[in-house]
């Protein structure tokens, strides 16, 4: 099975913000979601089951999107993309809004707030339903990033930008077994948070298997 053909789908790539239970602000990189209906105006989004993220979710029963631009740097989605958001504080050294609260990324595209009403668990992932209650306009002119823009573009220089600020340790390389991806990242790939995801074919630590 070739899982790259899963890459011709066009997603796009976003900043959820989310307050967790202590008053902190969390969040994570997402790409699969759709908007779904018009009125009410709603979307879908897929969170790993495993992340920080979804466990704020599922008990503030709302959150943040915020929209990136093809420009948007490797670091600020290596921030979010790269570590957890249940031990680093990734909004401190990142550009922020607030809307209603919650933090959404200054200089995107624009950004939306949102409300929990279903929740479905799939088999890695969380499925949100969710309604539109607020809306911040963006400032950004560019072309908004696409999931293969980032394969094409971005996903290198992420990886090296997450990579630069590891420390030194001894290397052990893993391989996805779905698309035959090689991870051999100067971080350990156990300390990588749990919603990390292979950077070519988007599957799960799951699916990795020890060289």
């Amino acid at each position: 099975m070739n899982g790259n053909i899963l890459k011709n789908i066009s997603h796009g790539v976003y900043v959820i913000g989310v307050i967790d239970e202590n008053g902190r602000q969390c969040g994570c990189i997402v790409d699969a979601l759709l908007q779904a209906t018009v009125t009410p105006l709603g979307i879908e989004v897929c969170t790993n089951k495993k992340s920080y993220t979804t466990q704020c979710i599922r008990n503030a029963r709302e959150f943040t999107i915020s929209i990136l631009p093809e420009n948007a740097s490797p670091e600020l989605i290596a921030n979010f993309g790269y570590q957890s958001a249940a031990t680093a504080n990734k909004w401190e050294n990142t550009e922020h809004e607030l809307l209603d609260g919650i933090p959404v990324i200054k200089n995107s595209l624009g950004a939306f707030k949102v409300r929990v009403f279903h929740e479905l668990e799939l088999s890695t992932h969380m499925l949100w339903s969710c309604e539109v209650v607020d809306t911040m306009d963006g400032v950004s002119a560019e072309e908004p990033m696409t999931y293969r823009y980032y394969q094409n573009n971005v996903a290198a220089s992420t990886s090296s930008s997450a990579s630069s600020k590891a420390s030194p340790a001894e290397k052990e390389t893993y391989t996805c077994g779905v698309c035959g991806y090689h991870y051999d990242g100067d971080i350990p790939f156990e300390e990588l948070p749990d919603d990390w995801v292979c950077p070519q074919c988007g599957m799960s630590k799951e699916c990795f298997v020890k060289d």
